[in-house]
């Protein structure tokens, strides 16, 4: 199994899924306050959590459910046109089933956000403030899993667990309001003044596309090895799931 590459790797200019990236936290660091941004920057301050490994190597993990636990970030935007398509992709997994298990978002609830719903079991996405998908096959977050979602800018989000697509794929949604759209934080919600938002559990990597959207065959690429878009395909060597999972945004 590959493993994540060292804290300060490079990404892979060349890689097919260069294009588009606007955010990439590898969560590589395993120690200290810093989530490095090795695309645009926009690095992250951890907060009351810690650090913890899964079967790729560090994780960012939070189990209380407080107010002030998110990793802030400098505010990024993605998708400020209306319209614009987006993709995220990330591994996550919840340890407990307390808060809306939002993985990342900004802090106006208007969207993007993503969310792994542990009260209601489903994988939940927002496009924008009106723009809501539920994919309920994607139904227990319990084991760590690899999900891509993505918004093609005219209505339709997808969702893919694993590399495989969710039964409901896809699914008519509102576009954006007609308004710039930031994300602000990661892991355990998008503020640090409501409770219940969070994410109980941990994000092992969140990778971000503006203006693109990451095909079911690229799904199952990121799936099969999630740090192909570092140097050295992200610690070299063939990567093998070796996880069971069952068969998952942003507001």
């Amino acid at each position: 199994m590959a493993t994540k590459p060292a804290s300060g790797t490079p990404l892979d200019t060349g890689s097919p899924l260069y294009s588009g990236l606007i955010a990439v936290y590898g969560l590589l660091e395993g120690t200290g306050t810093t989530i490095t941004d090795s695309k645009g920057g926009n690095n992250g301050t951890t907060h009351d959590g810690s650090w913890s490994t899964d079967a790729y190597g560090p994780v960012w993990l939070t189990t209380q459910n407080n107010v002030g636990q998110p990793i802030a970030v400098t505010s990024f935007q993605v998708g400020s046109l209306t319209g614009n398509s987006w993709s995220f992709a990330f591994r996550a997994q919840t340890t407990t089933n307390v808060g809306n298990g939002v993985v990342a978002g900004d802090s106006t609830g208007q969207g993007p956000f993503v969310a792994l719903l542990s009260n209601g079991s489903y994988l939940f996405v927002r496009s924008s403030h009106a723009g809501d998908a539920a994919f309920s096959d994607f139904t227990d977050f319990s084991s760590a899993a690899d999900y891509v979602v993505t918004y093609d800018g005219s209505g339709n989000m997808r969702a893919y667990k694993n590399g495989s697509a969710s039964s409901s794929n896809p699914q008519s949604v509102d576009g954006f309001q007609p308004a710039t759209v930031s994300i602000n934080a990661i892991n355990n919600g998008y503020t640090t003044s409501v409770q219940n938002l969070e994410l109980p559990g941990y994000v092992s990597y969140l990778y971000v596309w503006d203006g693109r959207v990451i095909s079911p065959t690229e799904a199952a690429s990121l799936a099969a090895n999630p740090f192909q878009i570092f140097q050295s395909g992200g610690g070299g060597g063939t990567f093998s799931q070796c996880m069971s999972v069952n068969v998952m945004g942003l507001g």
